[in-house]
């Protein structure tokens, strides 16, 4: 083999048609050395180890999968936000399959620091479009928010029964849409700090 890989995207883009093929699992730097026609020293000169490359790989997926929600400039609801939102890692999870549960699994058993690092990068980059998304609202009731109970606070709760939805394997999001809309709504009757504490704690 005497191809030489020139850039970083390209070992980017085989490590996605990988994940695509065959699952984040099939990630080594021999497989990928592979695919890329070259030897696997080659790959060492841009990833070091294992973990670098596989947060790599995570990350250009991840960027892939989002790049649509991250494009939209505003949403006309916060409700509408976290419906896109939710239909996205829906669409994700369809085209890289168990993309969602596996990736954290993978990142556990090759660098737990690495990983839990870049994990929250991702979540809370998610998390901050939502409140932004909560914060450009104007239908939501007066008085919601505030200093302990913020809209980042909501947002977490939000994203975090989102999640538990989607790996509980739901398609629709509509009882989390309803439960926003009677929680911090214009007309809404709950009471949204508790309602939220309630929900998550015992989701």
């Amino acid at each position: 083999m005497n191809k030489v890989v020139t850039s970083k995207e390209e070992i980017m883009d085989v490590s996605r048609r990988l994940v695509l093929e065959k699952g984040i699992a099939s990630l080594s730097m021999r497989a990928i050395a592979e695919a890329c026609g070259v030897a696997v020293g080659s790959i060492y000169n841009y990833f070091p180890s294992k973990a670098e490359l596989l947060s790599a790989a995570i990350g250009s997926v991840w960027e892939e999968i989002f790049r649509p929600f991250y494009e939209r400039e505003a949403f006309g609801s916060f409700t509408e936000c976290v419906s896109v939102l939710f239909g996205t890692i829906r669409d994700g999870n369809e085209r890289y399959p168990g993309f969602f549960t596996v990736h954290a699994l993978s990142f556990a058993s090759s660098d737990r620091k690495k990983g839990k690092e870049a994990m929250t990068r991702y979540l809370s980059a998610l998390e901050g479009r939502l409140a932004d998304a909560l914060r450009q609202d104007e239908n939501i009731r007066e008085g919601v928010f505030g200093e302990i109970f913020s809209e980042e606070v909501f947002a977490g709760y939000v994203f975090e029964l989102m999640l538990s939805i989607f790996l509980r394997k739901g398609q629709s999001c509509e009882a989390l849409l309803e439960m926003i809309r009677q929680t911090i709504y214009k007309g809404g009757t709950c009471d949204a700090g508790n309602y939220l504490t309630r929900s998550t704690l015992s989701g």
